[in-house]
């Protein structure tokens, strides 16, 4: 039997037709070699569920050669250095772009890597970008083996290491990809029109053979356009159905395959010439729709792509000063002090001081890394000890920073969409819409046949649910970036969502609601010795008792310290010129106020912390306590009881002498009541707590005390704003619901024309992406102008 009459079979890894030599292997049939030796792998390994997932998931390995020699070129240092976002002896976190993933299959075995080879401790996906993020033990395995497993089981890493640094330039792939399929509609529905004109004439196509024609190159010219240049709706359609969940593209997808199978039929039983002049002009205006809906969006500025600046600082050292700076004017060769608990801003080198640093930011786990000086230390590590002295190798990647921040670590419910509001609304307008396109069909087939498929598909086309959809990304957007150019950072749109619906606020009461002052018992005693081992102590800590004992000490403090330590709601320590100084709080010592400083043991002075209102704060809760849930929680004494009574409604919580863990379990017990939770904190000693609220808000006061639990930031000096802030998020819901009212009386106008039979699938796929447009363009618009009339910056 030869090739050409030889029975296809089909590749149960691949999907590939194989008439050539197929392997058959535990009851099933191979291409190659190397998709039989990825069955096995999965199979050894106990995940054959990925086939499970899709029918044949995998891509061919016919064309990938493996040796051992195979990206050899990741063993070098100097390309580890260039691929790697962070490595210690332990952990080492890469992006790998891989082409080959297209399918939910892909994602599973991508992210279960960690099965199939020793060393790999987690692997996430990002479908949309075709990007691997792999964090692995060095020790175990090395970059190289991974990339070759990866090329192995068919994701063969897509290194171009001489532009992959760069910016891309010019027109994106999607974009020239967008651009191919609008020339072929483009091209096949001018040609397809021409070709209509008998019909439109009343030319009889029986009087010329080149007329008779004239569907039939019709047909030809709509395969290519209906399943390329449409192939986007239908493959998104497609995976909506496979998972369960109808997508916007849904009802587009079937009124091109309506209009496609109808008109096929027409033509091929001769009763009739189709509709495919319909169909062209379907597919070619939606196509321009979407292309000017694309060029519209990008001319609406604002950040997507996690680029806002943070309100924190960096302390740089300028001859031999400390100068606070903003992120964004640091440099490469920049030396900067970083304190206790504070945050690398960028990868450097330590020139002073022992490094403890803290990874869990960039990790996940918590241990923290002895680093000596000399060695290297990675953006987004926390220093745990003594302030220590980094060279910076690079300048501040906000980028880099926002998306650590947006990790999924830090989320709250890693399951969320990116829009609640949207989810629910699209997803039930869909199948409304859905239910409407069928109960016309059915109604218009019992009298006109014809009219059924043309009413059906103007049905699905004109209420399509982009609008609805697209409202929400772009009208908060909008906001989120103008917020950001006043001082007010928020994680993403859904902080705005969740604000919204906040009933309860728990305020922490030190760097939040108030300023220290210091007032010493016997400041006296203090001999100029004394003073110099202090402020070498209080220089290690950026709490705002330690900020205000180093600008009341002018001594010049020694230049190290040994076992510095902070425990939070207690005090700090260490040993400076053999001496050990500690400074706690009174509750440590068993009394109820004052704070003590001791040298070798012995108290040496005592100071109480007076507390000062920030500006602002009198006005701001006049307004909070007529609509909201007020609480106080805080790890100082109870000596401002008084002061914070007169701020909260008589039924606040008001409680002092908290630690973190106290803070944590009030937020959920809150929470385990209803209660939708706001936490203003200042980040030092309450991310647990920031954390657990449904929303977390860290005050920023010129410092670098970013906590990536925060949910939003927002400068000390705006406080007197959280009123505002709150009520600006309520605003923009109802900014929202304005959106989508306008989209429903669109939509009732439009269903009634095409239900009636009286709106053409051509007018529809004109008007659909108009109307999405214009919903953005109202929601983005009312939103600046609400920004406007409300003042969010002082």
């Amino acid at each position: 039997m030869d090739a050409t009459t030889k029975k296809y079979e089909i590749c149960f890894h691949c999907g590939e037709k194989s008439i050539i030599n197929p392997i058959h292997f535990d009851e099933k049939v191979f291409c190659c070699d190397g998709c039989k030796m990825v069955y096995t792998i999965l199979k050894d390994n106990d995940m054959d569920n990925y086939y499970a997932l899709d029918q044949s998931p995998g891509t061919s390995l016919k064309n990938i050669a493996i040796s051992p020699s195979t990206y050899a070129v990741l063993d070098a240092p100097d390309i580890l250095d260039t691929l790697l976002s962070f490595k210690t002896e332990k952990v080492a976190k890469v992006s790998l772009r891989l082409p080959n993933i297209h399918c939910a299959s892909c994602l599973w075995l991508l992210e279960n890597l960690y099965k199939l080879q020793p060393g790999v401790i987690s692997s996430r996906v990002n479908f949309m970008e075709k990007q691997a993020s792999i964090t692995y033990d060095p020790s175990v395995v090395s970059l190289r083996k991974i990339a070759q497993l990866l090329a192995a089981i068919g994701y063969p890493p897509e290194l171009n290491l001489g532009v992959m640094n760069q910016q891309p330039k010019g027109m994106s792939k999607a974009s020239k990809q967008m651009l191919y399929r609008l020339a072929v509609a483009g091209f096949a529905f001018g040609n397809i029109m021409l070709m209509s004109f008998p019909d439109y004439l009343n030319i009889n196509p029986n009087t010329d053979i080149v007329l008779r024609t004239f569907p039939y190159l019709s047909f030809a010219l709509a395969l290519p356009m209906v399943f390329y240049s449409g192939w986007g709706y239908l493959d998104s359609a497609w995976k909506g159905i496979k998972s369960r969940h109808l997508n916007m593209d849904v009802p587009i997808a079937l009124g091109f395959l309506a209009l496609f199978f109808r008109s096929t039929y027409e033509v091929f039983a001769q009763a009739g010439t189709g509709y495919f002049d319909s169909l062209a002009g379907l597919v070619f205006f939606l196509l321009i729709g979407k292309w000017v809906q694309d060029r519209t969006y990008q001319k609406i500025a604002f950040d997507r792509d996690y680029k806002s600046y943070f309100p924190i600082w960096a302390t740089k050292i300028i001859n031999g000063e400390e100068v606070p700076t903003g992120l964004n004017q640091l440099v490469a060769e920049d030396e900067i002090l970083v304190r206790n608990e504070e945050m690398i801003p960028a990868d450097g080198l330590l020139i002073e001081g022992e490094g403890i640093i803290d990874y869990s930011f960039v990790t996940g786990e918590s241990e923290p890394i002895s680093i000596m000086k000399g060695e290297k230390v990675f953006a987004g590590g926390h220093q745990q000890g003594a302030a220590i002295k980094i060279k910076l190798l690079t300048a501040v990647s906000q980028s880099y920073l926002t998306s650590l921040w947006n990790d999924e670590a830090f989320t709250k419910e890693q399951e969320r969409p990116a829009s609640e509001l949207s989810d629910v609304v699209g997803r039930r307008f869909t199948y409304v819409i859905l239910t409407i396109a069928f109960l016309t069909l059915i109604y218009w087939l019992s009298i006109d046949k014809s009219m059924a498929f043309y009413a059906f598909t103007s049905v699905l086309i004109v209420a399509c649910p982009c609008a609805i959809s697209l409202s929400i990304p772009f009208t908060l957007g909008n906001i989120l970036s103008r917020l950001g150019k006043n001082k007010i950072y928020m994680k993403n749109t859904l902080v705005i969502e969740d604000l919204a619906q906040v009933n309860h606020i728990v305020f922490d009461k030190t760097g939040t609601l108030t300023q220290k002052g210091l007032l010493f018992s016997e400041r006296k005693l203090l001999t100029e010795q004394q003073e110099r081992l202090l402020k070498t102590l209080v220089l290690q800590s950026n709490h705002p008792i330690s900020q205000l004992l180093q600008k009341a000490i002018k001594a010049e403090p020694y230049d190290n310290i040994k076992n510095f330590k902070e425990v939070p709601g207690y005090g700090i320590s260490g040993i400076v010129e053999d001496q050990s100084i500690e400074v706690k709080v009174g509750a440590f010592e068993g009394k109820k106020t004052g704070t003590s400083i001791l040298i070798a043991g012995r108290e040496i002075a005592s100071f109480t912390t007076i507390d000062k209102l920030r500006e602002g704060v009198k006005e701001l809760f006049k307004d909070l306590r007529k609509h909201y849930k007020l609480s106080l929680i805080s790890g100082d004494n109870d000596s401002a009881k008084e002061v914070m009574g007169e701020l909260f409604n008589e039924s606040s919580n008001l409680l002092f002498d908290q630690k973190p863990p106290d803070k944590l379990a009030f937020i959920s017990q809150l929470k385990k009541k209803g209660d939708k939770v706001l936490m203003v904190g200042d980040g030092l000693n309450d991310a647990g707590a920031l954390k657990m609220a449904d929303v977390g808000l860290v005050l920023s006061e010129g410092g670098n005390n970013f906590t990536p639990a925060s949910d939003m930031i927002l400068s000390v000096d705006l406080i007197s704003k959280i009123n505002t802030i709150l009520n600006l998020s309520k605003q923009s819901i109802r900014i929202i619901y304005k959106g989508y009212l306008f989209a429903l009386i669109y939509n009732v106008i439009g269903l009634f024309f095409a239900v009636s039979g009286h709106l053409s699938p051509v007018i529809a796929a004109i008007l659909m992406p108009l109307s999405s447009i214009s919903v953005v363009l109202i929601g983005v618009l009312l939103g600046s102008s609400m920004l406007k009339k409300i003042k969010v910056s002082n």
